[in-house]
């Protein structure tokens, strides 16, 4: 096995960490957005 191979797998790892990161952030961006069409067709 060549040498990078824990650099490689750290930098797939971190890949994925960060990918998950971003969906949960746009799901909440998602909720965030329902909630305030929710409030705003509520007032009007």
């Amino acid at each position: 096995m060549p040498r990078s191979c824990p650099t490689l797998i750290r930098r797939v790892e971190r890949y994925w960490r960060d990918a998950r990161l971003t969906t949960i952030f746009a799901g909440t961006s998602e909720i965030q957005r329902k909630i305030i069409s929710d409030h705003l067709l509520r007032e009007g």
